[in-house]
């Protein structure tokens, strides 16, 4: 079986997918998780390239453990998304797997204030503080959408209909920008859990096919 490199999304770690490392010990693939720099107990402090550079010490690691790129599949959720796209350029890996992804970090900017906006009834403000993101040069990039066409691994890409955090034709869209990629759209779960895909991801680690939108 391949061994898969998770990469989790912002304010996250390890601890938040262990459900991810059940799933992988009961059926028997291999699995390497980290915490990006400044998250959970790695020390520093993160960015863009910082999370990438941790991303790619991880590659490295697994290298020396005796994992091919041929052999390792690399899984992103939310913000990860962008670290897997940028780590699989360029690379062999058996594939890649994209669970509830974002596009780039501005138009992430906006879902994150519109889901937490609702939340805390500062919709009124709404069309404000989105024209204000909008207007800003985000030093930070992780353009996805831009990125993912030059990936030539296969690419499973995942979302919940009912994700209020990254809207699920986020996944649309960068699955229509590479040949590559299968879809997956569910009208069960949400933005954290990982339940209702589990099953499309073991076909696609095992090989099979999973192009299915429900």
């Amino acid at each position: 079986m391949p061994v898969v490199l998770h990469l989790h999304g912002q304010a996250e770690s390890i601890l938040s997918h262990q459900d991810i490392a059940l799933f992988c010990l009961k059926n028997g693939i291999g699995l390497f998780m980290l915490s990006y720099r400044g998250h959970y107990k790695s020390c520093g402090k993160a960015s863009e390239q910082g999370v990438y550079n941790d991303a790619e010490a991880a590659i490295l690691q697994l290298k020396k453990l005796g994992v091919a790129e041929d052999n390792l599949i690399i899984w992103g959720h939310s913000l990860g998304t962008a670290v897997a796209i940028e780590t699989a350029l360029n690379r062999n890996v058996l594939g890649v797997i994209l669970q509830c992804p974002i596009k780039e970090i501005k138009s992430a900017a906006i879902d994150v204030y519109k889901f937490y906006g609702k939340k805390l009834r500062l919709l009124a403000m709404g069309a404000f503080f989105e024209n204000h993101i909008q207007k800003i040069d985000f030093i930070q990039k992780m353009d996805s959408i831009n990125k993912i066409e030059r990936i030539t691994s296969p690419i499973l890409v995942l979302h919940s209909k009912a994700d209020r955090v990254a809207p699920w034709q986020n996944s649309v869209e960068l699955a229509q920008k590479n040949p590559h990629s299968e879809l997956y759209l569910s009208d069960a779960g949400n933005h954290w859990a990982s339940d209702w895909c589990l099953d499309r991801i073991l076909e696609f680690v095992k090989g099979g096919k999973v192009a299915t939108i429900e």
